[in-house]
């Protein structure tokens, strides 16, 4: 994940049918502060919330919900892309270690 996106005007469904995915989302004020989430129910963003999709698996599929027109999406470029990588507990919180090192989420 090397950028967010985010729908000023408009809500965003996303629906796993197969695979394994995480989804990245921040607030609409910090989108450098980054939470990640299995999606492994349907989830719906509201708008101007950051957010962003990542496969884990060969193959994925997933049914996107939004306006037939989007207008006005932001994006932002992150400083630090996150990676896939081996997920591990620690008492600063969830890490994400990656081919350039540890980036918290």
């Amino acid at each position: 994940v090397t950028k967010l996106e985010a729908h000023p005007y408009s809500l965003e469904t996303f629906e796993p049918v197969k695979g394994t995915l995480l989804i990245f989302t921040a607030a609409p004020e910090s989108p450098d502060t980054i939470e990640a989430f299995l999606l492994d129910k349907p989830v719906c963003i509201h708008k101007n919330v950051w957010h962003e999709v990542m496969v884990l698996s060969d193959e994925a599929e997933i049914k996107l919900t939004e306006n037939y027109v989007i207008e006005g999406t932001k994006y932002h470029e992150l400083n630090n892309p996150i990676e896939p990588g081996v997920l591990t507990r620690h008492e600063s919180g969830m890490l994400v270690e990656g081919k350039d090192g540890r980036i918290t989420i």
